[in-house]
This record gives structure tokens, C-alpha cells and sequence, in this order.
């Protein structure tokens, strides 16, 4: 049964959610085997699907999904200024999103050329939004090294902060009418490369 399963979902969902719903399974019975209200957990005897193999690799024509360091050049060159120091820190020390718009002035030593990751931003739709003081792991609280153009874009950012401040990283606001937009947008509108 467990079999008939997992064949007829993998027919129909990628491979990780077929992973991800096998282990939910796995688990759930896990539970019911260890409260004795099975004999033994089905799951187990059911091999897991293999991942498919995918043509475009074993042929080498697998599309890169990162930029070269011209295309981000590029990249920079066409945002507008408030946009460039975030994703010159972003690509030059890997951080997730919550963590960059999370980042707090207290948590950057230039002098030591780091960052320490430790507070987040979220956003949870309907379930709210903001900072939170921890990661989701504890292995993700961590110090990040930073090289000269990050530590020139944090500096400036810095500029006229108090430390302490949330959010180091997000655009500056100004008040136009009765909406808020980012400095330097023309308009209301934001450039076509964002």
C-alpha cells in the first residue's frame, strides 16, 4: 500500500516533495510503531524513489544560475545607487535575505573587516512581519569576514546611524504625497533591472 503510495505521487509531484511527504509518513508511523499501535513501521520496507537523472547534466549543458562578475557588474551599473550597496554586500558575503535586512550596526566591526549574523527579518505574510533576535538554527548564528568593496558599501550605509540601529541595509525612505518610496526612484518607479 505504502508502495502504491509513493508510486502514484511521485507520478505526480517532484521528487522532493515525494521525499518530503515519505518522510512526513515515515515519521508519523515512527510514532504509532513506538505507541504499539502498529507492529511495524511500513515505511521501512518501502525503498525510497531515486532521484532522477537529469540529461542536462550528464550532457554538460547545465545553465549556470549564478552571475559572472561582468553580468553583476552590469547589474550594479543600471540600479540605482540605494539598491547598489545591498547587493554589492549580499553577493560578496552570501547572505540569505533575512539576515542582510536584518543586520544591525552593533553587529559590524570594520575594524576586524566582519559581520556577525545574529539577528533576522522576516516576513510571514498574514502571520506578520519583523526582527527577530535568532536564526531558525543555531548553526546559522555565525561570523561572516568581508572583503574591501563590502566593507566600503557597509561603511557607507553606516554613515550618520546609531549604533544599534535595525536594518542597516534597507533602502532609505522618502515621504512623497501620501506613499513612501526609495530614494532615488523616478516616479514611484523602480528600474526595470529590479
Amino acid at each position: 500500500m505504502v508502495q502504491r503510495w509513493q508510486n502514484e505521487l511521485e507520478g505526480r509531484a517532484s521528487h522532493n516533495l515525494t521525499m518530503a511527504c515519505r518522510s512526513i509518513l515515515n515519521r508519523i508511523l515512527d510514532a504509532a510503531e513506538a505507541e504499539r499501535l502498529i507492529p511495524v513501521n511500513p515505511v521501512r520496507k518501502v525503498r525510497a524513489p531515486k532521484r532522477p537523472v537529469d540529461p542536462e547534466v550528464v550532457f554538460g549543458r547545465v545553465r549556470r544560475r549564478a552571475y559572472t562578475p561582468e553580468e553583476f557588474g552590469r547589474l550594479l551599473a543600471a540600479c540605482p545607487a540605494f539598491y547598489r550597496d545591498h547587493f554589492l554586500v549580499q553577493a560578496g558575503t552570501g547572505l540569505r535575505s533575512g539576515e542582510l535586512l536584518g543586520l544591525r550596526a552593533r553587529r559590524i566591526d570594520l575594524a576586524r573587516r566582519r559581520i556577525e549574523v545574529v539577528d533576522v527579518r522576516y516576513d510571514a505574510g498574514r502571520f506578520g512581519r519583523g526582527y527577530k533576535d535568532r536564526p531558525k538554527s543555531d548553526a546559522s548564528i555565525r561570523p561572516v569576514p568581508v572583503g574591501g568593496a563590502v566593507a566600503a558599501a557597509l561603511a557607507r550605509r553606516l554613515d550618520g546611524l546609531p549604533p544599534g540601529g535595525a536594518g542597516v541595509l534597507r533602502p532609505r525612505w522618502q515621504q512623497q504625497g501620501a506613499a513612501w518610496q526609495p530614494l532615488g526612484a523616478v516616479g514611484g518607479q523602480l528600474p526595470a533591472c529590479l
